[in-house]
């Protein structure tokens, strides 16, 4: 019993399973909300709109909306039951969220429809839309719980549209990037509130609409877009970089749309660099070029189409430039500022579509606008005429693009007349015919040609051209050719000839109508003189010509009147001439009868009667040639003499010429058939040319060196001559033995000279004609004015005194560097050293070197003159008022002026007591790292080295510098340096090259030393006690004798200061806490401070430099500046420049260095955390022109109390700590 019950369930089940078509018609069809129709049959479904299915009544088709009202859950059984649906359509469903879940299913339907959706999350159903492999997905409007979707939702979709269809846009979206690498090109349509990232996305088609306050980014990953980049926004607000358009990276795309607000940019952008494929480039935006300027300044060469329109530019004809290889250009409703149409030089063949509509240009149409295939000139300001190219075919088809604008001859469109001009001409090489003229056209399916020919386009209005070869076994045909807009048919030949003329009627008032064939379409191509007056042509056809006779007396007027019409071709002009009747005044028409052969061209045709008037020596009735002696051909149209006459008429006699061979002459000259006289060749001789004469050696050289005897064929030389062919000279005296004889020329050996070499060569030849040579002696006698031993010299007009030497290059005086002038009197001054006044004022003196003459003698001192001037040649000594700070000083006296800037400072008497050295007390600490030093003998540079940082303390220069701040030389001092040592002190020397040395003047060198300290030592200097610490470094320069190359010039020396890593750093170092990377301070560099600080400060450890601004010049105290020189420094290395006065001798400066640890320094890596202020190396330099750096003892100070000691410091030696701007050198 049981198992009855269980087969009659599994026997329901087993039917209720095999539902047919019908019965998932009913079920989906009732989900619609719709009342079930009575179908008879289950074919009959498929006349239920929106179902349609194939030949076999299977429905492949669905297309159906949800009525309003009705929210019946639809999930996928109700549509996995149709077996052979290829495409839904579902408008305003209500869906399951599993309504995609059945992959094998839906795999199979190309397209799916989606439209306003209702309680239908892509969220919930992103993984059953990720499992599918779709080719078309259609979403619009959808219903999002959340503003980001993942595109690898559709990962598997190859086509999708998702769009907010709305008119308010409510859905605002984002997208995540895709994760996956898709296989196949994708063709993506949506919407977003960003523009999404398209890294691992392949695509063909992107289209991006964005929504309202969009954002910007990620344009750079659309690379691999391989057809379309489109993206657009209704928000033209919010505007994007104009340089994002040009790209960052090679992009892929063919075509890129661009419906957005731009920013203006300076800068025009180069679309060829970043698009290699593309084709179209279309962009929209409202926004106002930069400077009314075209903003884009290169295209791609594969770009064929570029459209432009919304914005506002000007200058036309450089757009036209850039775009001129392009073949569809639409700059449609802009605004363009320079509004006259210019000229437009277009490419050969290109047939150009050109939009300019909605665009207020103004002016008149050029005719170079012909040759583009297609022009759009509508709603515009243009004036002037239509071209008659365009307003032959305008009516009924393209008049609409030139409506709404101030053309004066709008109304005439489709009058034609005499204004199409077409020629034919047939290449038999390449088996083409052209039809080419004026005002032909642009379309070449409007031409109708009999015999048939299809034609194409080459060059609008002007070249079409057709296959012949069907014709080729006819070069010479008609055809007729109609143009069926505006309607005109045209008669034409394809090889052209002479017009050939059957009647001709003469009218009184002068007109003259000449009917036959051949004639020309275009009336400036023909010329027609009556009786040499000319008739000018008012029209011409094929058959017809009509001209008019303006000039000719009606007087004149007669019968047989000689005219001639000429057709001008290209390459030849074809004529044809008949006479004309006149019976004034009356209208007369006349028959043309053809002269035999035109008369030959030899004679006057008389048409009315076909007769020929010959030219003498030419026969009736055709005018052929009277050939007297000889026969006519009438082929060759030419003469045939007989054995005894020759000529054009054969008149004249003819002569043999004499030969023993049937070739004249023997075949060895010319025959004059006139005389019977032969002309022999050269080495030919006799009357019949038989003799041959004998060749002489190379022809005896020529007549002036020897004669030829062609009997024998040897030379004959003249005197002075030898050889067998007369080449060799014989040279004068043999050369008196002291020189070599080459083709009677004597080449002299060295010293010697003359045409025999029995001369002294002088030195340099006396510098051509600067002196006299006495060739017996070998000694020159130089003309007044010059001097030296070869007279090259230019002798000085006056004795150059205060050691001045005279220049015998330029014959002038030069000299010293003290000195100036014609006759080196006029001192050159310097300063090399100053002793300030007080801030209260009082006496300055000056030293340096002022000469003996100070005429209009002034000083100043900043905005101050200096007065109660005494001078001497070394010293001034003047009062000056009172002041502050540092000042520029200007001496001027007999023209000239020496500027030292910032060579003066005010000393504030309380505050020089009170400069005293400060204290190097130490408190010491427990943990010190140790530092060693290092010199490095090739570069003389100074290394401390501590922990992982190295400091490198060096001079790498040493600058000439004008009174205007300009380098004049740059003397470069590393790696250049000759290095002796003793014990512990290394010294390094080299010399200055100077082009300016004279003769005897001392050369400037430089002595560099370095010494390690043993033990503490104190020194003084400018009044400061300095302490030299044991295991420091003292390191001295000496320069001296500095030739400067003017007197007005200053030296800077410059020291460099760097930190790096170390590369090998000290063993159980571990310093890895206190890695930072370099920075430097300047912000203490003030020409008005007593000292200046720079400092470097990497891995907490800190480099201080301290400048004193004191220089002893020429034994001299004095002021001296220092200043950052910017543009040799950076993040870790400064480099200083001392500004040294102009000193003779030498002079001493004294700046310092010291290596501390910032207060983040940590003494250990290794777990303690504590701040300790330590001070490693203190590095001292006192330099005497002399230069020195000592690197001193190791000093410890507690957290913080470097910035303190570092502001008390500067307290007692300035008045305050001043920052100033670096100064450029």
């Amino acid at each position: 019993m049981k198992l009855i019950i269980f087969l009659f369930f599994f026997s329901f089940f087993l039917i209720k399973c095999e539902s047919t078509q019908l019965d998932c018609f009913y079920n989906f069809y009732s989900a619609t909300g719709r009342t079930i129709p009575v179908i008879p049959q289950e074919s009959d479904v498929c006349n239920i709109e929106g179902f349609l299915c194939n030949g076999s009544s299977e429905i492949i088709e669905i297309n159906i909306d949800q009525l309003n009202g009705f929210n019946n859950i639809v999930n996928g059984n109700l549509i996995q039951c149709f077996n052979k649906l290829s495409q839904m359509t579902l408008n305003n469903f209500t869906l399951a969220d599993d309504f995609l879940s059945n992959n094998d299913y839906y795999n199979q339907i190309m397209q799916i429809k989606i439209f306003y959706p209702k309680s239908y999350r892509l969220n919930n159903i992103a993984s059953n839309i990720r499992d599918l492999t779709i080719k078309t997905l259609d979403i619009y409007q959808p219903g999002l719980e959340s503003n980001q979707i993942s595109l690898d939702i559709f990962s598997n979709v190859h086509n999708l549209n998702l769009l907010d269809v709305s008119a308010v846009g409510q859905q605002v979206v984002t997208f995540t990037p895709q994760t996956v690498l898709n296989t196949f090109p994708k063709s993506f349509n949506i919407f977003s509130k960003s523009l999404p990232s398209l890294h691992n996305f392949y695509a063909s088609i992107i289209s991006i609409r964005l929504q309202s306050q969009f954002t910007w980014s990620n344009f750079d990953t659309y690379y691999n877009v391989s057809d379309l980049i489109d993206i657009s926004s209704k928000d033209l607000g919010t505007c994007i970089p104009l340089t994002d358009i040009q790209g960052k990276v090679e992009m892929k795309t063919k075509q890129l749309n661009i419906g957005l607000c731009i920013e203006t940019n300076p800068n025009k952008i180069d679309m060829s660099l970043n698009y290699p494929n593309l084709e179209i480039l279309q962009i929209s935006s409202t926004k106002k070029f930069y400077n009314s300027e075209f903003q884009f300044s290169k295209v791609p060469e594969t770009l064929s189409s570029f459209l432009l329109d919304s914005s506002s530019f000007g200058g036309l004809e450089y757009v036209f430039d850039v775009l001129r290889n392009v073949k569809s250009v639409e700059l449609r409703k802009n605004t363009i500022t320079n509004s006259f149409l210019p000229e437009y030089t277009l490419t050969p063949g290109m047939n150009l579509f050109l939009d300019l509509s909605n665009n207020n240009l103004s002016g008149s149409v050029p005719l170079s606008y012909c040759k583009a295939k297609l022009v759009n000139l509508s709603n515009n300001k243009l004036s002037g005429a239509i071209p008659d190219c365009f307003l032959c075919y305008m009516k009924n088809n393209f008049e609409n693009y030139f409506e709404n604008n101030q053309f004066s001859n709008y109304d005439q469109i489709g009058k034609c007349e005499d204004k199409i001009i077409p020629n034919l001409r047939v290449d038999s090489e390449t088996k083409k015919i052209y039809l080419e003229g004026s005002n032909l056209g642009f379309d070449s399916n409007s031409i109708t040609t009999t015999p048939p020919l299809v034609w194409f386009i080459q060059i609008p209005s002007e070249l079409f051209i057709a296959d012949y070869s069907q014709y080729m076994g006819t070069l010479d045909k008609l055809f007729n050719i109609k143009f069926n807009i505006p309607n005109q048919s045209f008669t034409l030949r394809t090889i052209r000839t002479k017009p050939l003329v059957n009647t001709v009627t003469a009218y009184s008032t002068g007109t003259v109508q000449f009917t036959g064939q051949d004639f020309t379409y275009d009336k400036s191509k023909i010329v027609i003189t009556i009786n040499q007056y000319d008739c000018v042509v008012k029209s011409s056809t094929y058959n017809s010509v009509i001209c008019e006779l303006v000039n000719m007396p009606k007087s004149l007027y007669a019968t047989n009147m000689i005219t001639y019409i000429t057709v001008m071709d290209l390459y030849k002009n074809y004529t044809s001439q008949i006479t004309v009747d006149f019976d004034y005044p009356n209208d007369k028409t006349s028959t043309i009868f053809q002269c035999p052969n035109d008369c030959n061209g030899r004679g006057i045709c008389y048409s009315s009667l076909g007769q020929c008037i010959c030219q003498p020596n030419t026969l009736n009735p055709n005018c052929q040639l009277n050939c007297n002696f000889g026969t006519y051909n009438a082929t060759s149209d030419s003469c045939v003499c007989d054995s005894k006459h020759q000529g054009y008429f054969c008149k004249d006699p003819y002569f043999q010429c004499p030969s023993l061979t049937a070739a004249p002459c023997n075949g060895n000259g010319l025959c004059n058939n006139s005389t019977g006289v032969c002309t022999c060749f050269p080495g030919i001789e006799g009357d019949d040319c038989s003799k041959v004469l004998l060749k002489c050696p190379n022809d005896c050289t020529n007549p002036l060196q020897g004669t030829c005897d062609t009997s024998s064929g040897s030379c004959i030389c003249k005197p002075y001559f030898s050889g067998n062919d007369c080449s060799i000279k014989n040279c004068i005296n043999n050369c008196t033995n002291s020189g070599n004889c080459v083709n009677g020329i004597c080449q002299c050996f060295p010293g010697k000279t003359l045409d025999d070499c029995s001369g002294i060569q002088c030195p340099n030849d006396c510098s051509n004609g600067n002196g006299t040579c006495n060739y017996s002696t070998g000694v020159c006698t130089c003309n007044p004015g010059r001097v030296g031993h070869d007279c090259s010299g230019i002798q000085c007009k006056v004795e150059c005194q205060n050691g001045g030497t005279c220049d015998n290059t330029r014959g002038e005086c030069r000299c010293k560097a003290n000195w100036r002038g014609n006759e080196c009197t006029i001192p050159v001054h310097y300063i090399s050293s100053i002793e300030p006044c007080p801030v209260s004022g009082g006496q300055v003196t000056i030293y340096g070197w002022f000469g003996s003459i100070h005429q209009n003698l002034t000083i100043s001192v900043g905005d101050l003159s200096c007065t109660d001037i005494i001078e001497t040649e070394t010293i001034l000594i003047c009062t000056l008022g009172g002041g502050e700070g540092t000042k520029s000083v200007n001496v001027t006296q007999n023209g000239s002026s020496f500027f030292g800037k910032n060579k003066f400072q005010y000393y504030n008497p309380v505050m020089k007591s009170q400069q005293q050295q400060p204290s190097n007390t130490t408190e010491p600490v427990k943990e010190i790292p140790q530092s060693t030093t290092a010199i490095d003998i090739d570069k003389g540079l100074a290394t401390i080295s501590n922990q992982d940082t190295n400091y490198e303390i060096s001079i790498i220069s040493l600058v000439e510098i004008d009174i205007y701040g300009k380098k004049v030389k740059n003397n470069l001092l590393q790696k250049k340096w000759n290095i002796t040592t003793e014990q512990n002190i290394y010294q390094f020397s080299q010399t200055i090259d100077n082009e300016q040395y004279a003769e005897g003047q001392d050369i400037c060198l430089v002595t560099y030393t370095i010494e390690e300290i043993k033990k503490t030592r104190q020194y003084e200097f400018a009044g400061l006690k300095l302490d030299i610490n044991e295991g420091g470094l003292k390191v001295s320069v000496n320069i001296s004798k500095y030739q400067f190359q003017n007197a007005l010039n200053t030296l800077q020396l410059r020291f460099l200061s760097a930190s790096s890593e170390s590369t090998t750093p000290q063993p159980n170092q571990n310093n890895q806490c206190n890695q930072k990377e370099s920075t430097i301070d300047v912000s203490n560099i003030d020409p008005n401070q007593t000292l200046n600080y720079i400092s470097i400060t990497k891995n907490n450890k800190q480099l201080s430099g301290r400048f004193i601004n004191k220089v002893v010049s020429d034994t001299r105290n004095t002021f001296m500046s220092s200043e950052v020189v910017t543009e040799l420094s950076n993040s870790s290395t400064i480099v200083v420049g001392l500004n040294l006065p102009h000193c003779t001798d030498e002079c001493y400066i004294d700046p310092d260095f010291s290596v501390l640890v910032t207060s983040d320094f940590k003494s250990s890596c290794n777990g303690d955390k504590s701040k300790n202020w330590v001070i490693p190396v203190a590095v001292v330099v006192p330099c005497v022109f002399v230069i020195a750096l000592i690197f001193a003892s190791i000093v410890i100070y507690r957290k913080y109390r470097y910035p303190i000691r570092l502001f008390i410091l500067s307290k007692k030696s300035n008045s305050s700590l001043k920052s100033t701007k670096l100064r450029n050198f």
